[in-house]
């Protein structure tokens, strides 16, 4: 789980983890029950210019 203030690079992060091959369930909210952790997906919003051009995958 990754906790961060509003800007902080949390999504860009979990893109970059995507790009990787590392399964992200989702960036924005999760539903904490007892032990469990349940994340309550969404699409990611993302813009290009979260991206340098190093940071783009090679195709």
């Amino acid at each position: 789980m990754l906790v961060g203030d509003k800007g902080a690079g949390k999504t860009t992060l979990s893109a970059r983890l995507l790009f990787e091959d590392i399964e992200v369930f989702g960036d924005e909210k999760v539903l904490v029950q007892g032990s469990k952790v349940i994340p309550l997906p969404r699409k990611f919003h993302l813009t290009l210019s979260l991206f340098s051009a190093r940071d783009l995958p090679l195709i």
